[in-house]
């Protein structure tokens, strides 16, 4: 059995519940839901690479295995902080003006730890499981309003990649999408699933930072997301019905006490009520508000 041992440390409110969503108690972080976002990612890394679902299914499934074949890879999840100040309600809309508004819920705050492990009995880890953790550690978050700059953390120990500054961050994005083959050079139209295909995604850093993770929020709504040219386009960012996943995923990373945008955007299919020239506008407002740099892709 080979294992890797990484820490994972919450940087921004995470409203990951169990079974009850209205109780305390119920907050933690699952192995099936680090699972699910490894999954995400070693999708998004493998469609950089082929356009074809059956070819994508199976590649996935060697990895982390399918109904009828088991996975090469488990994941484990043990807390290392394990203290009731770190379970308190957070606002899930810190930008809107009343409390009701704002939405309060619990989340698991700043500064719990968990430890995480990635465990074979089939020979070496492989690779792409480690890729698509590096790449979710440097793009992605967990729990609800994940893509909204909530359930951001950090990820050090075991490999995990490291960073000192925006700058070395960016450097680091760039080298793990190209270590994982997501330089592909061939591209036909919008993909069916989020891809990292440097065609199809966009990903920029902020260089400014912020004091705490609201500060940030409450920019990414005020000043973007709900300001007069983006609110009413609302649909292109997602939509209850048809039922559509933001394809921007809005996230922080810290570094030296501050926080930093990292803004993914995925262009994928269904897209029928996504104007991508609203995307792609938004995109360069963002690095505008930001002072963002381009780390990949773009369109």
């Amino acid at each position: 059995m080979k294992k890797k041992t990484f820490s994972l440390e919450v940087i921004s409110p995470m409203f990951s519940n169990g079974a009850d969503p209205k109780s305390k108690d119920s907050l933690e972080v699952r192995a099936a839901s680090v699972r699910g976002q490894l999954r995400y990612w070693l999708r998004a890394i493998i469609g950089a690479k082929t356009s074809d679902l059956k070819e994508l299914w199976e590649h996935e499934s060697q990895v982390f295995g399918a109904t009828d074949q088991g996975s090469k890879v488990a994941v484990r999840v043990y807390p290392i902080t394990v203290n009731e100040d770190y379970t308190r309600k957070s606002e899930m809309l810190p930008h809107k003006n009343t409390e009701h508004e704002r939405s309060p819920s619990w989340a698991i705050q700043p500064e719990w730890k968990v430890k995480l492990e990635l465990v074979t009995r089939h020979g070496d880890l492989p690779q792409e499981a480690l890729h698509a953790l590096h790449v979710w550690a440097l793009l992605g978050g967990l729990g609800k309003r994940s893509r909204r700059m909530f359930g951001a953390f950090k990820l050090s120990k075991g490999g995990a990649p490291n960073y000192d500054s925006p700058e070395a961050l960016i450097t680091v994005i760039r080298q793990t999408l190209e270590a994982a083959g997501c330089n592909a050079s061939t591209a036909v139209g919008v993909p069916d699933f989020p891809t990292l295909h440097p065609k199809h995604s966009w990903i920029i850093v902020g260089k400014r930072g912020y004091e705490d993770y609201e500060e940030a929020v409450v920019s990414l709504f005020r000043d973007l997301l709900r300001n007069s040219t983006f609110r009413p386009k609302q649909d292109s960012f997602g939509s209850a019905n048809p039922r559509r996943s933001s394809p921007l995923i809005a996230q922080l990373r810290r570094i030296n006490g501050r926080y930093y945008p990292v803004l993914t955007a995925l262009r994928a299919k269904p897209d029928r009520r996504i104007d991508w020239n609203t995307v792609r506008d938004f995109m360069n407002a963002a690095a505008q508000r930001f002072n963002a740099e381009k780390v990949w892709g773009g369109w």
